[in-house]
C-alpha cells in the first residue's frame, strides 16, 4: 500500500514545490517593497529668481521662489532689517515647465513665502533673502524694496495707448510672448538729466529687455541693449520739455511668461 501511495505523494510534491516558491518569491517581493520617502537634500537651496520682482514696503508680500534643492527648505530670513521679519514658509512643489525654457537654467523647484517689510525698511535693493535647509543656506538673493509700484498694463502696445509713468515711480511687469511690447509715457522737463534703468536679468528674470526712447514723432532719441549686465539703462538731457515714450521690448524671441521686469524712471542724481 505505501509502495502505491509514494508515486502518488511523490507527484503531489512535485506540483506544490513551485506554488510554494513562487510564494516565497511573492513575499519575499512584497515584504521588500518600502513606502517611497523624500530624500535629504544633498546642497543647500539656490534661488534663481523671485516673482513677482519688487516687495511692497508695508504690504503683505507673497512670494514665488524658483531655484534648486527649495522643497525641503526648513526657514527663509531676510538680511538687512534692523529686526527679524518673520516668514512664512507656504510649502514647496517641483516647479511647472515654461515653454522655451531649461529647468536645468531656470530651475527644477518652487518654494512660497510670505512676509512683511517694516515701514522702516530701507529702500531700494539693499535687503537680501536667504532660504535654509537641513545642509545649509542658500547665497542671498537681493530683493528690491519699493515703497509702491504700479503693474504695467495689458493694453500698453502702442503709443496711443501708452501707460503713464511719473517720474520717481516703478513699474513692474511681464512681457510673456516675443511679441510682447510695453509703452510708457513720461513727461520730461527739458532742464532735466533723466534716467531710466530696468532689473530684470540681474534679479534672476529670464527677460534680456531691450529699452528705447521715442519722441512725439516716433523718432529714436536713445536706446540701449546691455547696461548691466543684460539690464539696460538710459540716461538722457532732453532738447524740448514735453512727452516721450520708453519702450521696454525683449531681444530674442524667446520670451516667457516668466520674463519678468522692473523699469524705474528718475531724475539724475
Amino acid at each position: 500500500m505505501i509502495s502505491r501511495l509514494f508515486p502518488l505523494a511523490k507527484c503531489y510534491l512535485a506540483r506544490a514545490i513551485p506554488v510554494v516558491g513562487l510564494f516565497g518569491l511573492t513575499l519575499t517581493t512584497s515584504l521588500g517593497e518600502e513606502p517611497k520617502k523624500s530624500e535629504p537634500p544633498q546642497s543647500p537651496p539656490k534661488i534663481v529668481t523671485a516673482r513677482p520682482l519688487g516687495v511692497i514696503i508695508g504690504t503683505n508680500t507673497a512670494l514665488t521662489l524658483r531655484g534648486y534643492h527649495l522643497t525641503n527648505a526648513v526657514s527663509a530670513k531676510i538680511i538687512g532689517l534692523q529686526k527679524p521679519v518673520a516668514t512664512t514658509l507656504k510649502g514647496g512643489i517641483d516647479a511647472p515647465k515654461v515653454d522655451g525654457r531649461d529647468n536645468n537654467q531656470i530651475g527644477d523647484q518652487e518654494l512660497k513665502l510670505e512676509f512683511t517689510l517694516p515701514s522702516d525698511a530701507p529702500r531700494g535693493t539693499n535687503l537680501s533673502l536667504v532660504v535654509v535647509n537641513s545642509v545649509g543656506e542658500s547665497a542671498p538673493y537681493p530683493l528690491v524694496a519699493l515703497p509702491g509700484c504700479d503693474d504695467a498694463k495689458e493694453s500698453n502696445r502702442a503709443f496711443r495707448e501708452a501707460q503713464i509713468l511719473s517720474l520717481g515711480h516703478w513699474v513692474r511687469g511681464t512681457l510673456p510672448d516675443s511679441s510682447a511690447v510695453h509703452v510708457y509715457r513720461v513727461t520730461v522737463d527739458a532742464t532735466q538729466d533723466v534716467t531710466a534703468e530696468v532689473f530684470a536679468s540681474r534679479l534672476g528674470s529670464t527677460l534680456d529687455a531691450a529699452l528705447a526712447l521715442f519722441d512725439t514723432k516716433g523718432t529714436v532719441m536713445a536706446q540701449n541693449d546691455d547696461a548691466f549686465g543684460r539690464d539696460p539703462a538710459l540716461t538722457f538731457h532732453l532738447p524740448a520739455s514735453g512727452n516721450y515714450f520708453l519702450v521696454v521690448t525683449s531681444v530674442n524671441e524667446r520670451s516667457s511668461k516668466i520674463d519678468d521686469y522692473l523699469l524705474r524712471v528718475d531724475r539724475k542724481p
